[in-house]
């Protein structure tokens, strides 16, 4: 987007300009900084990312994205296997290393080894353009992790998640954290790094939160460079795990929490409350018209 704004003779662009950039860790790149001044605004998922844009010729706002309740209502779940079952996704496309598939992997080891009374599964996307990362990862999973690699349509994708016991995002980074959010309103618990754009809507009020500290970035894939993102702690995340299968009404009870959090940070009403004066008198106008 971008780039593509960029190519663009801003005199030939009517009224008011607004950028939705999104970006993962803590500075965003040069060349965006620049790109900033062909807009009047940038709009931002998270607090975390805004930060990022914080030498930007254009002032920042927060605008999330806004959740519609009704798409995560009466999800029938996926069929799964007995006992515990934890669930985590990410696309190769937006870096392993970001995602932290091995982190998941491990931690769940080191909470259940290989009982068999307790399965995760991985669920990955364009892994084939990566044949290698995949291959290893494969090698890292245990008897009792499956590692699901192909590209699912979006509901059968909820139906996951609605189905697991818990969703997991070790990540070392996210700008906003969409599918830890998506799981809670889904009305399933989850385990998240304590770190980067999730904070915004998740605390330990409404989710397991996994302690982490700075690390340099390292990413084998390139997609980032330089900078720091979280190492998470995965004794931590271990133990988290062994709670929620120990106690299954600590993950109603977060499971019941993570909804309301959601319905009340990022409902469509919360959503439209972000957005400036403008936008939303031109919003009321055209409803009413």
């Amino acid at each position: 987007m971008v780039a593509a704004l960029a190519k663009l003779d801003p005199r030939r662009l009517q009224g008011p300009r607004y950028g939705y950039w999104a970006w993962e860790l803590p500075k965003a790149p040069a060349a965006w900084m620049k790109d900033a001044g062909l807009v009047e605004e940038i709009w931002a998922p998270s607090r975390y990312t805004a930060e990022a844009f914080g030498d930007a010729a254009a002032p920042v706002r927060v605008v999330p994205h806004p959740f519609f309740l009704e798409d995560y209502r009466d999800i029938p779940p996926e069929p799964r296997p007995p006992g515990f079952l934890a669930v985590a996704l990410f696309d190769f496309n937006s870096s392993a290393a970001r995602k932290n598939p091995e982190g998941v992997i491990a931690a769940f080891a080191k909470a259940f080894g290989e009982d068999a009374g307790a399965q995760l599964i991985l669920k990955t996307q364009n892994g084939a353009r990566f044949p290698q990362a995949l291959a290893a990862l494969r090698a890292l999973a245990p008897a009792n992790v499956t590692i699901e690699d192909a590209t699912w349509s979006y509901g059968r994708v909820k139906r996951l998640i609605a189905a697991a016991d818990v969703l997991v995002s070790l990540h070392r980074a996210e700008g906003f954290g969409l599918t830890p959010a998506e799981a809670m309103a889904l009305g399933t618990p989850v385990i998240a790094t304590a770190w980067s754009g999730n904070l915004d809507f998740m605390d330990e009020t409404c989710a397991l939160m996994v302690p982490a500290r700075s690390v340099p970035v390292e990413d084998p894939q390139g997609i980032y460079r330089g900078q720091i993102w979280a190492e998470p702690d995965l004794e931590a995340a271990a133990e988290a795990l062994r709670r929620l299968r120990v106690k299954p009404e600590l993950g109603r009870r977060l499971a019941e929490a993570g909804k309301r959090r959601i319905a009340e940070r990022l409902s469509p009403q919360a959503w439209f409350t972000t957005l400036p004066d403008t936008v939303k008198q031109a919003a009321m106008a055209a409803t009413r018209g």
